[in-house]
């Protein structure tokens, strides 16, 4: 059978409905801001120290994930020289 152009959608999710794992990420959002942040904050309240940083570090990372590391290049696939220019500011005062 022939593919038809803008025939109407016959089954599936209707339109506007949002799939189940956005449905249980949001279910759990609510459960997270209701109740799941108190024990969050009670158990890194007892960390300390470098555990507390180390936890901390993990944690940020669901809300800033890291960027991923770029190799800077040449045109003839050599390391780019990136000039570095000193003496260009300096603390001192001329009167």
């Amino acid at each position: 059978m022939k593919y038809k152009k803008h025939r109407t959608k016959t089954g599936g999710r209707k339109k506007g409905i949002p799939n189940k794992r956005t449905q249980q990420w949001e279910k759990f959002s609510e459960w997270f801001e209701s109740q799941g942040m108190e024990k969050l904050e009670y158990e890194l309240g007892k960390l300390e120290g470098k555990e507390y940083i180390t936890v901390m570090r993990d944690l940020l990372e669901y809300f800033h994930p890291k960027l991923a590391r770029q190799e800077l290049v040449g045109l003839d696939e050599n390391n780019l020289p990136i000039p570095i220019l000193s003496g260009i500011i300096t603390n001192k005062r001329e009167d």
